[in-house]
């Protein structure tokens, strides 16, 4: 099995010769080739074989035997002390393995390599390579350890990781050790080792989790994927590792592997995995804190008056991003997407859902993150547009606006022009009516200092008359009373008012009046009440008892207004 070492603390570690079958008596470790099954560098070195040690462990299908040898050119100052250590890792290894089920490896026999690792040959400061592969022997399992370069992780616990190896070549021979099995066999052995040595330092696989898992599937990882395996083991129990390994494909390949692992697990277990890993809620064996601190995610910005956003991830990536709106009222719509999502604000609970409006009512963003996981074929996907009430400003700017001129403050009404003389001018132009008396629709016009308006008839309402007559000379006349109110906020730049439309009241009292002078009601001045959110942009010139305002927009005419103060 090949051994992708991370760190030059684990390279020093081990490979495992892994093999099952009927157990016989111990091979000759001096026979040509054994040792060099395990490294091909002992071959022709002449040096005999010494068994250092015998003994036996219990495990759940019978005992096991486990010999412990060195060649003769071991140095042996420190060979007792070795070899304490690499059976007190076995032993103990054995203790822990019915904590998973009925599982257990063939006969282990455990060679002290006088090497250095081929890794640390080759440079010292070399942080990962493929180290070696697995070989099937006759007698058991074959494990290397190198003394010379386990470092501070020791030989105990490489020898957990490598025992554990040894189980899944007994248990598991057919899936192990295939292109693509590598997350898992490699994940569970360091899982296990956590499990025997509750105090080990994880630090290493931990922080290269939290570096790589924002970009690589699961599947994809070798010794990181302890992370996942922590959480599996802490939330559905230490046989569900053991349940894992047994639904692993015997097909080759990475979307075997996938395809598999999605059916192990329901897409929600998934999504609890992924904001329990953002929560740094996961704990290790033994109910240890893991040493992660996860990325966050990349920030996606809503700042303009709509925005979207496509936020995506490869399958089995634990997906993340973070979600920040700009000052405002947001109206939020999620896109059709793929795999599952939550989201949360700040460090608050995490919610299947984000609200349909967001109001940020001061300058400071609000932030939200967004955890995501995708099983299937498309991976995850998630897309979120947001849509900026801009008739909502944000109170400072409010403030700010309002100290540009405060020559707008106050109570205007209308001398001429406006909606109801543009419309009355157009009517004349198409020669429809011969008299004309269009209502005025914005008699009133007040600007509060605290950034509100108001447009309002006069009492009771303007009033207008049109007059139409037939080619026979006969005569149509219709007398309306309009009553139009509207409310909304304002501000202005430069010399631009802006106005946001926010509530219209609307009724009109028509009547009919035929060639006869009979007189029927069209309508009977029923108010309709609309709720809106209509900006509105008009050039304005103040003075100090005159304001003259002009709204242009492309393929109309200009509509201009001129007010008196009151």
């Amino acid at each position: 099995m090949c051994l992708a070492l991370r760190s030059l603390a684990i390279s020093a570690g081990l490979f495992c010769l892994l093999l099952s079958g009927p157990v016989q008596a111990f091979t000759d470790c001096s026979d040509d080739g054994y040792l060099a099954a395990a490294d091909a560098r002992v071959r022709g070195s002449g040096a005999a074989c010494i068994e250092a040690v015998r003994f036996q462990i219990p495990t759940p299908k019978g005992s096991r035997q486990v010999r412990i040898v060195h060649t003769t050119d071991l140095p042996t100052l420190d060979l007792p002390a070795m070899v304490s250590e690499i059976r007190r890792g076995i032993e103990r290894s054995a203790a822990k393995l019915p904590e998973l089920g009925a599982l257990a490896p063939d006969d282990i026999t455990v060679w002290i390599s006088h090497f250095l690792t081929e890794t640390a040959q080759r440079d010292a400061e070399t942080a990962e390579d493929i180290l070696g592969v697995a070989t099937v022997m006759s007698d058991g399992c074959l494990v290397a350890v190198y003394p010379a370069a386990t470092g501070a992780r020791g030989l105990a616990a490489t020898s957990a990781h490598e025992f554990f190896h040894c189980v899944q070549a007994s248990e598991f021979p057919r899936t192990y050790d295939l292109a693509g099995s590598e997350w898992w066999s490699e994940g569970t052995a360091e899982w296990f080792t956590f499990l025997v040595f509750p105090h080990l330092d994880d630090a290493g696989f931990i922080a290269s989790f939290d570096a790589i898992s924002p970009r690589t599937p699961l599947t994809s990882m070798s010794y990181e994927s302890v992370v996942f395996f922590a959480w599996l083991g802490e939330t559905q129990g230490y046989h569900s590792i053991t349940r894992l390994m047994q639904a692993m494909p015997a097909a080759e390949g990475e979307a075997a592997q996938q395809n598999a692992l999605a059916a192990f697990l329901r897409p929600e277990q998934w999504q609890a995995f992924a904001q329990a890993y953002l929560d740094r809620r996961i704990r290790r064996p033994g109910g240890r804190a893991l040493a992660s601190t996860p990325f966050p995610g990349d920030i996606y910005v809503w700042g303009q008056p709509s925005r979207s956003h496509r936020i995506t991830a490869d399958r089995f990536v634990l997906a993340r991003a973070q979600l920040e709106f700009a000052c405002g009222l947001w109206s939020i719509v999620e896109e059709p997407h793929a795999g599952t999502r939550a989201y949360r604000e700040q460090n608050g609970a995490w919610q299947d859902q984000l609200p349909e409006r967001i109001v940020v009512e001061t300058g400071a963003p609000r932030l939200f993150q967004v955890a995501g996981f995708g099983t299937g074929n498309d991976g995850f996907s998630l897309g979120i547009e947001g849509i900026q009430d801009i008739c909502q400003g944000c109170p400072d700017q409010a403030a700010a606006a309002e100290e540009l001129d405060r020559c707008l403050i106050g109570t205007w009404e209308l001398v001429s022009g406006g909606y109801g003389a543009s419309i009355e001018a157009q009517l004349r132009e198409a020669g429809i009516f011969q008299e004309i008396d269009y209502p005025d629709l914005h008699r009133y016009f007040v600007l509060q200092a605290n950034g509100r308006y108001r447009q309002a008839p006069s009492d009771g309402g303007e009033s207008g008359s049109m007059t139409t007559h037939t080619p026979s000379g006969k005569r149509w006349e219709g007398l309306t009373t309009l009553r139009m109110d509207t409310t909304g906020s304002w501000s202005a730049d430069g010399q631009t008012l802006h106005l946001c439309e926010e509530q219209r009241i609307l009724s009109i009292d028509l009547s009919i009046i035929n060639p006869k002078g009979v007189e029927e009601r069209i309508s009977s001045g029923e108010e309709d009440e609309q709720t809106m959110s209509l900006p509105r942009q008009r050039q304005y010139a103040c003075g100090e008892s005159r304001l003259s305002l002009t709204e242009s927009a492309p393929n109309v005419p200009s509509v201009h207004w001129e007010y008196q103060r009151r």
